[in-house]
């Protein structure tokens, strides 16, 4: 890394690299607090995240890419926390959604990436899932549903096979613990 520094804190401009020499990041610091535009980069010189920096704290627009420049995240943050909507590429899916003093809150969705079909509608409070949750097969058949409360599955939850029939369903209580497999009542004292 190379930089320098005021009063033994690291100040103003600052790069660092990776063992061949080449840039990984590069951002401003002021009294050790990063500030302003930062930017990380692939070993291949392709810029891999851009943040923005208020007193050391993540604040603005922050996107990041995969190696071929495609974005894989994007959203705000306010005062370190992600806020308001973001974008997420994960693997075969999108996820989008939005974020409060950087819990996930609201409706979120995910669509796989290739078709654009829906994967999964739920909705969050505080950042737990609440409310009626639904996860589709790519065809657009539902696979499974049920209901969340505090970032736990209560009630009936329904598993469907691809071609829409209902082949399995579990009964959560209000704790979470399984009370039911297809109607028969689970006995726990067996399981242990």
């Amino acid at each position: 890394h190379e930089g320098g520094y005021l009063n033994g804190l690291r100040n103003g401009n600052w790069k660092y690299h990776y063992p061949d020499g080449k840039i990984e990041q590069q951002g401003d610091f002021v009294q050790d607090k990063p500030v302003g535009s930062w930017i990380w980069s692939y070993p291949n010189g392709s810029v891999w995240k851009e943040e923005e920096f208020i007193n050391g704290l993540e604040d603005g627009m922050s996107v990041e890419y995969d190696s071929l420049g495609g974005i894989i995240a994007k959203g705000e943050y306010i005062e370190g926390m992600k806020e308001g909507p973001w974008f997420y590429q994960v693997g075969d899916h999108r996820e989008e959604g939005s974020f409060f003093e950087g819990e996930r809150t609201g409706k979120w969705v995910h669509t796989y990436s290739d078709t654009e079909q829906i994967s999964f509608e739920g909705a969050y409070e505080s950042g737990k899932e609440t409310g009626v949750h639904i996860f589709y097969y790519p065809s657009g058949q539902i696979k499974k549903r049920g209901k969340m409360a505090f970032g736990k599955r209560v009630g009936l939850w329904e598993y469907f096979n691809k071609n829409g029939l209902r082949n399995l369903t579990i009964e959560f209580d209000a704790q979470g613990n399984e009370i039911r497999y297809n109607g028969v009542k689970v006995d726990h004292a067996k399981r242990k």
